[in-house]
């Protein structure tokens, strides 16, 4: 095959693998990130070379770190320069990333990526564009599986970058690699036909890096012992890929058919999940921490303790599962829930009493609850869900949460009373929302208590059918 046959072979690929990506986007404005490497110029020049055939825009983003001086200021005006004359548009900025990597107590190469997505996913809300196109090729993938294997990284570890993910909900934003099944040389060979002239990176020299030791010293080494290295750690990645994304699917239809999920937490019933093999139990939990919108996963340890906690605990306690989500154990079942939290938020999705609240009630009417976003109703209309309850009329009666000496006749008892203590720890209501549970009383007599989605009406006041005047339903709404 000749040189313009087998250029204009892998051209067309290049081509195909960009436009496969574009099809399945509902937008025409694509952010590409461009460092002025040769990389990302052979996407920039595809991008641009087609943009017309694709109807989209493409806008450049471009960040220098601040960490090579005036070689990086260089840099970053070759790519002012390059997007002037491909006609392109173009964002920059400049970050000072080793001050904010000691600030934030993070090495110069973490805090370096995080900068450069946080500022890749402003710059697409910025412009409202769907997508993130970076440069990403087959040779980073088996440095990032392989740095992330002598870290000692699981299965998710493993399976490497995905060539496309969500990067932002919302608005949502896709971060996609189209690069990713084609190999450096397979881009450098690209950029030499149509004489790209990338800019030098320094850095890419540094030894303190641990993905330069990798690709200048543990690779090269690693190809004494076998020579198509860099395809079988390429081809494990890919296997570990559709390991994953099986766990993924696992989870996810558990957490649909079993989990509870409110606004800040997520209930799981625990015999179902103690039925789970040990991996969809890990991978419960970390679809269960995405939940909390918490991009960051939780280490694999942190996973191992959380999976031996819930085996293992007893009455309701609770346990890190990160800086910003906990799990706490309740009687049948353990929650995932936000930590970094103010205390009301906690039950504003849910029907659930601030603290020494106590409001009258006026009945038939609707009121609000204070400090919420809640209304409670009674009424005599009969409404499917709502709790019935016998009220005589002039009865003063309060919502309100508990007090000492409070007492609870049970439907059953023949009106004998119980402490309302006992009858939460006979319905095995958690200790942290006892004293949060909406109670409609009179005085200290307990009327009803709303627990576990239903009113529980003492015997005295359950619906007498030969008389229905005094019958009232209660219901909650939830304010907009």
């Amino acid at each position: 095959m000749s040189d313009r046959s087998t250029h204009k072979t892998l051209e067309n690929e290049l081509r195909a693998a960009i436009e496969s990506h574009l099809l399945s986007l509902a937008c025409n404005q694509i952010v590409l990130a461009v460092s002025g490497g040769n990389d990302s110029l052979v996407l920039a020049h595809l991008c641009g070379r087609w943009r017309k055939h694709w109807q989209t825009e493409f806008t450049f983003a471009s960040l220098d770190h601040g960490m090579r001086g005036q070689a990086g200021a260089r840099d970053l005006n070759q790519v002012i320069q390059v997007a002037a004359e491909w006609g392109f548009a173009c964002v920059t900025r400049t970050v000072d990333t080793k001050q904010m990597a000691r600030r934030n107590k993070r090495s110069v190469e973490e805090m370096a990526r995080v900068l450069r997505y946080q500022f890749l996913v402003e710059t697409a809300e910025e412009i409202n564009a769907a997508a993130i196109f970076t440069a990403h090729h087959k040779n980073d993938q088996v440095e990032t599986v392989l740095a992330r294997l002598i870290r000692g990284s699981g299965i998710f570890g493993l399976s490497g970058m995905r060539e496309k993910r969500i990067i932002h909900e919302r608005p949502l934003i896709h971060l996609i690699r189209p690069f990713l099944p084609f190999t450096r040389q397979q881009l450098v060979s690209y950029a030499t036909h149509y004489g790209i002239q990338p800019s030098p990176d320094d850095t890419n020299q540094d030894l303190r890096y641990t993905r330069n030791r990798l690709r200048h010293h543990t690779i090269p080494h690693l190809k004494k012992y076998n020579p198509q290295i860099e395809r079988a750690i390429f081809r494990t990645s890919a296997i570990a890929a559709e390991t994953a994304d099986y766990l993924q699917s696992q989870a996810a239809d558990f957490i649909d058919q079993h989990g509870i999920a409110r606004k800040h937490s997520l209930e799981i019933p625990l015999p179902k999940f103690h039925a789970q093999h040990m991996a969809i139990q890990r991978e419960i939990l970390r679809f269960a921490h995405r939940r909390m919108q918490e991009p960051k996963p939780p280490y694999h340890l942190a996973l191992s303790q959380a999976i031996d906690f819930i085996q293992s605990g007893r009455g309701e306690k609770q346990i890190p599962l990160s800086k910003t989500v906990r799990i706490r154990l309740g009687y049948e079942s353990f929650f995932v829930e936000r930590i970094d939290l103010k205390p009301e938020a906690w039950w504003e999705d849910r029907a659930l009493l601030p603290e020494n609240c106590q409001l009258t009630l006026i009945f038939p009417g609707r009121q609000q609850i204070p400090q919420s976003n809640w209304a409670i109703e009674l009424s005599h209309s009969s409404l499917a869900g709502g709790g019935q309850i016998d009220l005589p009329n002039h009865m003063e009666i309060t919502l309100r949460t508990r007090q000492a000496g409070d007492r609870f006749a049970p439907r059953g008892m023949r009106g004998k009373k119980k402490s309302l203590k006992r009858w939460l720890i006979d319905r095995k209501v958690p200790k942290s929302q006892r004293s949060k549970l909406p109670l409609i009383a009179h005085k200290a007599e307990i009327i009803a208590i709303y627990w576990d989605q239903q009113w529980w009406v003492g015997e005295p006041y359950q619906p007498n059918e030969e008389d229905s005047k005094d019958t009232y339903c209660i219901s909650w709404h939830q304010l907009m």
